[in-house]
């Protein structure tokens, strides 16, 4: 039997929704950690998977390497937004070939990532799932707001 990748990608918006999102939330569930938002100064810890995300931040050489932080860099974003129904980040939803091996999956997120919204200017925070062998996939997490060497 021939299988055949199958191509998914969404994107959207995530938005504050009348104070009722969090970024550190959402980072939170893709990537595993346990992260303190201080926005809503509440802990958030999502560890229900049997299979742990593989995470990482990727960014412009230019930014600071304390962005590399998830909950430095998502607090950072949440804060700077004052508005109740502001824009928090974009965030993409890939499929990721079942046919690659998982070193291969993630090189081949990395270079999407670095490609398409590193290289214009983004910072990426990427978690990758394996909870169901058929559907590895990957969470794009992307900043909204532009991030110069000085933070």
């Amino acid at each position: 039997m021939i299988q055949l990748a199958i191509f998914h990608l969404s994107m959207t918006i995530a938005k504050r929704e009348n104070g009722k999102r969090s970024l550190i939330a959402m980072a939170s569930y893709r990537s595993g950690e346990k992260l303190y938002s201080e926005l809503y100064e509440k802990t958030n810890l999502y560890n229900h998977r049997t299979v742990k995300p593989e995470a990482f931040i990727l960014k412009p050489d230019y930014v600071p390497n304390e962005f590399l932080d998830r909950q430095t860099l998502w607090n950072k974003m949440e804060l700077a937004e004052k508005s109740p129904n502001a824009q928090l980040c974009r965030e993409v939803n890939v499929a990721l070939p079942i046919e690659l091996n998982n070193s291969d999956q993630r090189m081949l997120i990395e270079d999407f990532v670095k490609d398409n919204f590193v290289n214009e200017g983004m910072i990426a925070d990427v978690a990758i799932h394996r909870d169901d062998e058929n559907n590895p996939h990957a969470h794009i997490m992307l900043t909204m707001r532009e991030v110069d060497s000085e933070g």
